[in-house]
């Protein structure tokens, strides 16, 4: 079992303009809106663009929750560090890494895409049909050209016919298996669902 995680780098990563120093690397971590989740049963998926049917151990209720990406700025490059599910208001005071105590849960990636999407959105993006169709409107909205410049590092598209969707962002260096966690409050309930692409593995600092 793995040790409770104190969550102080997951405080620090979602501050704006953080300076980092990682793997002689330097920068600042950016805060950007990748757009509203909606999530129709609750029922949370995080994976390699939704290709799994196996939820995270706890639901959120239906609805819309904001995610945001902490992007680690450097000069001539711009890296995910950190993808984040706001589920509530607040600031979590606890940390628990997904699958702790049970199957220990982390999203595989070998795409160097990730998302975040309801149990539903999942089983209809087994359809072939529906899975291409998502998926060429995700890529349409994350290389809209073929300048490299031009590339944005989130991108969602709406799935179901009640608006539940999918939200796909870039992971880090790329491919990998990557934490999550989920921050509560002192009274238990689920404040954000985080997942850690590896950027930051060195100092953060103001």
């Amino acid at each position: 079992m793995r040790a409770p995680y104190d969550g102080t780098l997951l405080h620090r990563a979602f501050e704006d303009g953080v300076e980092v120093e990682t793997n002689g690397r330097q920068g600042r971590l950016r805060l950007e809106s990748a757009g509203d989740l909606v999530l129709s049963t609750g029922h949370l998926v995080a994976a390699d663009l939704c290709n799994t049917d196996i939820p995270l151990e706890r639901a959120l209720p239906p609805g819309k929750y904001p995610v945001v990406l902490s992007v680690f700025e450097m000069a001539n490059d711009r890296r995910v560090a950190f993808a984040r599910i706001e589920a509530a208001p607040g600031k979590p005071v606890k940390w628990k890494g997904v699958g702790e105590n049970e199957v220990s849960a982390a999203i595989l990636v070998d795409s160097g895409t990730a998302a975040f999407c309801d149990l539903e959105v999942a089983a209809k993006m087994t359809a072939p049909e529906v899975f291409e169709k998502t998926f060429q409107a995700l890529h349409k909205q994350m290389f809209p050209t073929k300048n490299a410049a031009d590339v944005r590092l989130s991108a969602s598209a709406v799935v179901t016919e009640g608006g539940a969707n999918v939200v796909s962002f870039g992971t880090g260096w790329g491919d990998g298996s990557y934490p999550l966690y989920f921050g509560f409050d002192e009274k238990g309930q689920i404040l954000a669902v985080v997942a850690d692409f590896g950027v930051l593995t060195s100092s953060v600092s103001r």
